[in-house]
């Protein structure tokens, strides 16, 4: 069987492909090839499904992978299979016969990619559905198909952790310090073919020399009560956020139960199972979205529909704009990828795809990486852009006061191009002097910070400085509304009077005990304690 698909895979490939021109490039040294080249990757497409080979042909294009990396297979349409048998036929199988009778395509690979509709998960798990074992993991070890699935999982000895570390003790990976047997892996898929483009083109956006992270968060949430053993927390989580080796990242806490976030690059937390599509990953104020991980068991049993399997973490994080996400695609049981060392090599530049194999601790399992593999982040969270988000200080005396404001009605017409000054005012950071960028000044000219938090839940919807009866038509309309309208952000913020990032009936008791207590007083800000939810 192995060589028919070999002939079989190569004459399809460039069948699909014969205007491609990316080559095999330098002749990389094992020691000195890394998972950044585009040729340290195989990228797999599915010749039964037409948007399949039009993403492998896009992304071919993308990201210059040679044509001899790109392999067609005869798979099913279906994500999941039902049996070992099956992923071994049409994926595992064809794959490993391929390197196998090719030593200069094997001498260089590092990783595989699974793309666009191909099968995700197979089997059942040992505690039962819903999903199975990652389609993804088992390319990472082709060479133990004789064990169950369940037999199949194995310690990723290449991961830090084992040596107490969050870096590999030798640097960065090269192609001679893999097994020969092991490779890195990666899944391209989402509920449409313009999603899982879109996870390459944030990627590339993020990767770009002139795009940085100065000015957004790391937000995190290690605790909830499935952790009772320690206390109720996430301890891995908890490593990342108090590591001296990840004192630049600023890390936010926030409650991800009910709570989204803002400025983030990105978030990680646990424990929720579904529900996913109920907003908590949008965001009216988005940073770059490199990447989310939420901590529980069933994130990716699929990722091809956001209300499916009770609308699950990873194809809600990636329709919420985030360019990767991590999830499992069965019960993973408690050993899951290390925050730390994920975040760790992120920091030092390196790509994701090679950040999530040495921090997850497993081989031929369930936790899978969804995103471009060769996302990677040029300028982390300590890295001053030239010109970052806009403090509000226009004038650029060091305070923003009555100066500013005033100096903002010019470039709100648009009768300034001064730079400097469009530069200082674009508060929510999109490179639009508008409305937004009026309202989130209040945060240093009125409470003196640039945190946005203060501007939060205030309930005076009409804007005049009062809560009152005043406010309750508009509070009414917007719950009655139920997200059909788009709403200015002062008044999106305003009415969200308990600060859980929705504008429901649940802020209704909260918006009756300000309407009481302040009786028509001035508007006041939110209490220091209350957190920070999405905007």
């Amino acid at each position: 069987m192995g060589a028919r698909w070999f002939v079989l895979i190569v004459a399809l490939s460039a069948a699909l492909f014969p205007r491609a021109a990316f080559g095999m490039g330098e002749d990389v040294p094992s020691d000195q090839r890394t998972a950044s080249m585009p040729d340290s990757w195989l990228v797999l497409y599915n010749l039964n499904d037409a948007e399949s080979i039009s993403w492998a042909a896009w992304y071919q294009e993308q990201r210059h992978i040679p044509d001899e990396n790109m392999i067609g297979l005869l798979a099913s349409t279906d994500e999941h299979l039902e049996s070992m048998e099956e992923v071994q036929e049409q994926i595992v199988g064809p794959v490993r016969d391929l390197l196998d009778a090719d030593a200069d395509l094997r001498s260089r690979i590092m990783g595989i990619l699974l793309g666009f509709r191909l099968p995700g998960s197979y089997a059942t798990p040992p505690q039962g559905g819903p999903g199975g074992f990652s389609v993804a993991d088992a390319l990472q070890d082709m060479y133990d198909d004789l064990l169950s699935p369940a037999a199949q999982q194995g310690y990723n000895l290449m991961c830090p952790q084992f040596a107490g570390a969050a870096l590999p003790p030798n640097g960065r990976l090269t192609k001679a310090q893999m097994p020969p047997t092991i490779f890195m892996v990666a899944r391209i898929d989402a509920p449409t073919l313009a999603l899982a483009k879109a996870m390459t083109l944030r990627a590339k956006a993020i990767e770009a020399p002139d795009h940085y992270i100065h000015g957004e968060y790391g937000w995190f949430d290690y605790r909830d009560s499935q952790f009772a053993s320690s206390g109720g927390i996430w301890p891995w989580l908890r490593d990342a956020v108090i590591s001296p080796q990840l004192a630049s990242v600023p890390w936010r806490e926030f409650d991800s139960d009910v709570e989204g976030t803002f400025f983030d690059a990105f978030r990680i937390d646990t424990h929720d199972v579904d529900d996913w599509n109920d907003g908590r990953l949008m965001s009216k104020i988005p940073g770059s979205r490199i990447f989310a991980y939420n901590f529980n068991s069933w994130g990716a049993t699929t990722v091809r529909s956001t209300s499916a399997d009770g609308a699950r973490f990873v194809p809600n994080a990636i329709a919420g704009g985030y360019a990767s996400a991590l999830g499992s695609t069965g019960e993973p049981q408690f050993l899951a990828p290390f925050p730390k060392i994920f975040v760790a090599c992120m920091q030092e530049g390196w790509t994701a795809g090679e950040s999530f194999f040495l921090a997850n601790p497993l081989n031929d399992w369930m936790w899978t990486f969804f995103g471009d593999p060769f996302l990677h982040v040029p300028n982390w969270f300590d890295v001053v852009p030239p010109n970052s988000r806009g403090n509000g200080d226009i004038n650029n005396d060091g305070m923003v006061d009555g100066v500013d404001l005033a100096l903002l009605s010019p470039l709100l017409l648009g009768l300034v191009n001064d730079p400097m000054m469009i530069a200082a005012a674009d508060m929510s950071g999109d490179g639009i002097i508008d409305d937004d960028d009026a309202f989130l000044m209040l945060g240093p000219l009125v409470f003196g910070t640039d945190s946005p938090d203060p501007l939060r839940g205030t309930c005076d919807l009409n804007q005049d400085h009062r809560v009152d009866a005043r406010d309750i038509a508009k509070f009414m309309e917007m719950i009655l509304d139920n997200g059909a309208s788009q709403w200015p952000l002062r008044i999106c913020w305003a009415a969200d009077a308990n600060r859980d990032g929705h504008v429901n009936l649940a802020d209704i008791p909260s918006f009756t005990e300000q309407l009481l207590s302040q009786s028509g007083g001035l508007m006041q800000p939110p209490t220091p304690d209350d957190g920070s939810p999405e905007p």
